[in-house]
């Protein structure tokens, strides 16, 4: 029985060969036969960006509708997707029982849709431990990114919101949110700048007591920070 399934990945994105990276239709059409694989525990697909001028197709959709077909998933990583409000909904209001790691990693979410994921009830995500949004442009999410810290901040493990373009506002929320079990968390390359970096000095004590990594390069902080 099939148990990882990987295609492409961002080191091909990124140059060599993204001939091996699927288009959205192709990735939809291998997630159609996802039934064949009951027992898969981890799934990556890598896309293609759309071609200039070929019509945006999303995948969220798609993805969800496997999610009764696939109860041992553990982890779901999708690169480069496009994500409209339909895909994002049916992402959060599908239940995924095994699901500890959630990576969409520089995809397309428009703010309000992005929004309706963070809004997903905690109880269709029970395993979830990681959240990786790294490269998703989530400058005006402020607020969805505070009720995502909220719903599911005190069983994250590990978070990643490097390349997100976040702003102090989100950087606030992180340093008021109950993360007890939070081990590290990633804001590389945000332009942070002595202002957040003071924003997260601020956390209260034992708020993140087992934080062991918070990365922040990239950023524009001070040594005085």
């Amino acid at each position: 029985s099939l148990r990882s399934l990987g295609w492409g990945g961002s080191d091909t994105v990124a140059g060599v060969a993204d001939s091996v990276c699927l288009s959205h239709r192709q990735a939809a059409a291998l997630l159609a036969e996802a039934a064949a694989w009951p027992g898969l525990e981890y799934l990556q697909l890598a896309l293609k960006p759309p071609e200039p001028g070929e019509p945006e197709e999303y995948l969220g959709a798609a993805v969800a509708a496997v999610a009764p077909r696939l109860p041992a998933l553990r982890g779901l990583r999708l690169e480069y997707a496009f994500l409209d409000a339909g895909g994002c909904h049916a992402l959060a209001s599908a239940t995924w029982a095994a699901l500890e790691r959630l990576a969409l990693t520089s995809c397309f979410m428009p703010d309000e849709d992005f929004g309706a994921l963070c809004a997903a009830p905690a109880e269709r995500f029970p395993a979830l431990r990681a959240l990786d949004f790294s490269g998703c442009d989530l400058e005006g999410s402020s607020d969805a990114i505070a009720v995502l810290l909220e719903t599911f901040g005190a069983r994250l493990v590990y978070l990643n919101l490097s390349g997100c373009e976040i702003r102090n506002a989100v950087l606030a929320s992180l340093a008021m949110a109950a993360l007890p079990l939070l081990e590290t968390c990633n804001l590389a390359s945000n332009g942070i700048g002595d202002s957040g970096a003071r924003l997260l000095a601020r956390t209260p004590p034992g708020r993140m007591p087992r934080l062991q990594l918070l990365d922040l390069r990239g950023n524009f902080v001070s040594d005085a920070a």
